[in-house]
């Protein structure tokens, strides 16, 4: 049965689409509106045949999973140091304690609010692709660095998603130029979680950024407050090596960059099944699967 947002959304698309036979039309504008047709045709094929299981989630409130909770029943595994052997390195991973956790979690995941748009003519509320920070493990050089070494030969087999950071100053104190001049330094603990999803794209149908991944109904009225409430979260089933783990040292402070870095990266290992949408009170308000359904 299609519901009443697909329904919608199907109604749309040929509006859009005959907009786009006017002549009057900007070539910027025409490309638009051809970019918005595909994207909702793509978007309604993907709600027609969403899996069982991210169908399952609409509609019911969930109780997410911290990343620091996950974390805790994983396996602890790092990379391959230098002063160790290949042999020595299996004996390490051979003697961890392999728990293959089967469970499905329900991880939040920061949003870019700026790739979600309400459209008024139809009450209903998009969240495109972009909304999801995936591409980096951070946005600091020194954290991504440091998720890099931790993933190793990985890197280039899934689809990275930055989840937090904070920062902590260890201590403060001055130090001097070849010149003699003095400026103050500071040293910064920053630690950064992120994803390592197997999934080598996040959403396949979705062509760019700005293509909707996701769409539910909200009354004009509502439509503010939930563009600002809403969050975004993925179901997730861990996979080995499931935790990694990575401290690095960036370079040592100078007059033009006084702070010194010390970035201690985490990353849990995954594959994402579904994207859904939440309310502030982690009701399920969409869903779409990020994986091909087996």
């Amino acid at each position: 049965m299609i519901n009443v947002t697909t329904r919608k959304l199907r109604i749309f698309a040929p509006v859009a689409y005959t907009c786009l036979a006017l002549p009057a039309l900007a070539d910027a504008q025409f490309d638009d509106l051809k970019n918005q047709t595909e994207g909702i045709t793509n978007l309604v094929d993907a709600e027609n045949t969403k899996s069982a299981l991210c169908k399952s989630y609409v509609g019911k409130r969930v109780v997410p999973t911290t990343f620091n909770a996950l974390a805790t029943i994983l396996p602890k595994r790092t990379v391959k140091g230098e002063f160790e052997t290949t042999a020595q390195y299996q004996a390490k991973i051979a003697s961890t304690p392999n728990h293959d956790p089967a469970n499905l979690s329900v991880l939040v995941v920061p949003i870019d609010r700026t790739f979600v748009r309400y459209d008024a003519d139809i009450g209903i509320m998009l969240v495109s692709a972009g909304a999801l920070n995936t591409g980096e493990y951070s946005e600091q050089t020194g954290a991504e660095a440091s998720a890099l070494l931790a993933v190793g030969t990985n890197a280039s087999k899934g689809t990275p998603v930055f989840v937090g950071q904070s920062e902590r100053i260890i201590r403060t104190y001055a130090a001097h130029n070849l010149f003699g001049a003095a400026f103050r330094v500071s040293e910064i603990d920053r630690t950064t979680q992120a994803l390592h999803l197997t999934n080598t794209r996040l959403f396949p149908f979705a062509k760019r950024e700005t293509s909707p991944v996701m769409g539910f109904e909200v009354p004009l009225a509502a439509a503010p407050s939930a563009k600002q409430s809403l969050r975004t979260a993925l179901v997730v089933r861990p996979q080995a090596p499931f935790f990694l783990s990575y401290n690095f040292k960036g370079p040592e402070p100078t007059a033009s960059k006084p702070n010194g870095y010390i970035d201690r990266t985490s990353i849990l290992v995954a594959e994402a099944q579904c994207a859904l949408v939440l309310s502030a009170q982690n009701q399920v308000l969409a869903s779409v699967d990020t994986s091909t359904p087996k």
